[in-house]
């Protein structure tokens, strides 16, 4: 599985943990590119939005990634 699937396979779980107004806040405006076969780049609107989400859910997300995928996913923000 890429991946770009596995963060679309993630996303219900993400939802359901950070609750529906927090995901529409901080996660539906970035944009997700797979760098590589181990790495996600999840792009934000800026610095702060880049910041807080690193800060607030870098774990929540590489959890998730993680449990789907079978094993670290390694992310990039920009």
């Amino acid at each position: 599985m890429s991946l770009l699937a596995t963060w679309e396979k993630a996303q219900p779980a993400i939802k359901t943990q950070v609750g529906p107004t927090t995901y529409e806040t901080w996660f539906s405006p970035i944009q997700i590119t797979e760098k590589n076969s181990e790495t996600l780049l999840i792009e934000t609107p800026d610095e702060f939005f880049k910041n807080w989400i690193i800060e607030h859910y870098s774990q929540t997300i590489s959890d998730h990634l993680g449990k789907i995928s079978g094993a670290p996913v390694h992310l990039e923000f920009s």
